[in-house]
């Protein structure tokens, strides 16, 4: 086509069509989220059937926009409306990766499979001294579990090697599995005051649940790091309280014991014993626990 001729056929026919595309995997994903969050627990199988559909349009989407933004920075005006259209599509396509995500960790997971109620028992259950002696993962964890296996059966189902159709299960996978991280790390940190003592004992538990819900490999960030908060935790009573000793003596100057809370302000103050102290962490064979996370146990954990 010529220029002019190009011109009048992005304008006129590629970008309502594009519009009609955009608007019809809209559509889709309301109809998929209201499946999602209805009021009863999903079926595994309903479930499974759910996810391939979300996976489908989402890779619908991923090709989409690949194929008009390919011709991006050829510096011809044509390709440059069409890439215009292509990254619209790409942001709906991330937007259906959260919103497939959230709706499922929210809804399906908090509520419908009681994580929630697991979350709330979780803050006192890390603060008793005593030791859950169950080799199991704890009962209201279950549905969790079963749920977060359905997950990774349908991500799990397609070629990794094969960049198109690997996207969507790969992303929702990554993006599930760290948004259901992050709901354990709020309690093992925290976040909303609702844990201000750990226990040894009480941690023992709770890395057990943990490295039976998020197993290797192909963990996210998120997850890794959950599961080194939940090592550290653990750490015996030695190698615990000589970290803690050698972590107060950077900042003090000299070895230090002392009841004292360990602020990360007093590290990040200089780059030099932040340096050293993130390396004695990852000495301790800690890779994705971050020197924030360790001050946080170190000064909650009970002796």
């Amino acid at each position: 086509l010529i220029p002019s001729k190009a011109s009048s056929y992005v304008a006129q026919v590629a970008v309502p069509l594009c519009q009609d595309f955009l608007e019809a995997i809209h559509e889709s994903s309301k109809d998929l989220k209201s499946l999602l969050g209805q009021r009863k627990l999903v079926a595994a199988e309903d479930l499974q059937k759910n996810l391939a559909e979300w996976i489908d349009l989402i890779n619908g989407a991923h090709m989409a926009s690949n194929q008009l933004i390919q011709g991006e920075n050829s510096g011809a005006a044509v390709d440059s409306d069409l890439a215009r259209v292509g990254r619209s599509i790409e942001r709906l396509r991330d937007a259906l990766i959260d919103e497939c995500s959230s709706v499922l960790v929210e809804t399906v997971f908090m509520e419908r499979a009681k994580l929630a109620s697991y979350l709330m028992r979780c803050s006192h259950a890390l603060s008793i001294e005593e030791t859950d002696s169950s080799p199991s993962l704890s009962a209201d964890l279950e549905d969790t579990a079963s749920i977060l296996n359905t997950v990774d059966k349908v991500c799990t189902s397609t070629d990794p090697e094969d960049a198109v159709t690997a996207f969507a299960p790969l992303a929702l996978k990554s993006n599930i599995t760290d948004r259901l991280a992050d709901k354990f790390l709020e309690v093992a940190l925290d976040a909303h005051g609702m844990t201000p003592e750990l226990t040894v004992q009480g941690a023992r538990g709770f890395q057990k649940d943990m490295e039976a819900l998020f197993q290797p490999p192909r963990l996210p960030p998120l997850a890794l790091r959950l599961i080194d908060v939940a090592r550290f935790m653990c750490l015996d009573e030695r190698k615990f309280d000589d970290l803690r000793e050698v972590l107060s003596g950077l900042i003090h100057g000299v070895s230090s014991a002392g009841d004292d809370l360990l602020q990360f302000a007093a590290f990040s103050q200089d780059g030099t014993i932040l340096d050293q102290a993130v390396s004695m962490i990852r000495a301790k064979g800690f890779v994705w626990l971050h020197l924030e996370d360790a001050l946080s146990l170190l000064n909650r954990r009970r002796k």
